[in-house]
């Protein structure tokens, strides 16, 4: 009767290594991939939540001519977290530094032609108020990436 050791012989261990190692390289070659939608995702979340802030706040501001008015708003600039959330421009914070920066301009009622319309110029009770959104805001100016919001905004008569 002839002994039968047990175990695994070598040519097994290396195949199984083999095998291992094939799927472990496959995870890290998708881990970039996943990870840049990751981020990807997070500032598409970030600009729908400044977008949904910005047109809340446009909607309760009336067209009276003080400071909130929204023909007041043209050159003013305001920071945002990656998550969305108003900050100041030197916060260092680690949840709230600034990641996004939005530059608003308005159009003064008149100035933008109307696009598909038939008269040059829109009604005096409209503003279009364009806000771009640049980030990172760490990088240089030249290399940030711009989302451009636009909003028509009504003055409504009073009851």
């Amino acid at each position: 009767m002839a002994l039968r050791s047990s175990g695994f012989s070598l040519v097994e261990i290396c195949l199984a290594i083999g095998i291992v190692a094939s799927g472990l390289l496959v995870i890290v070659g998708l881990l970039p991939v996943g990870l840049q939608s990751m981020h990807d995702s997070a500032v598409q979340y970030g600009t729908a939540s400044i977008a949904q802030q910005i047109s809340s706040e446009l909607q309760e501001t009336p067209f009276s001519g003080a400071a909130t008015d929204p023909l007041a708003l043209s050159g003013t600039t305001n920071y945002y977290t990656q998550a969305g959330a108003l900050t100041t421009g030197t916060d260092t914070g680690t949840n709230t530094s600034p990641y996004f920066l939005a530059t608003f301009a308005t159009s003064g009622g008149n100035a933008l032609p109307v696009p598909g319309a038939t008269t040059a110029s829109y009604p005096s009770n409209l503003q279009v108020i364009k806000v771009t959104l640049s980030y990172p805001f760490q990088a240089p100016a030249a290399s940030r990436q711009t989302n451009v919001l636009s909003y028509i905004i009504a003055k409504q008569n009073s009851l």
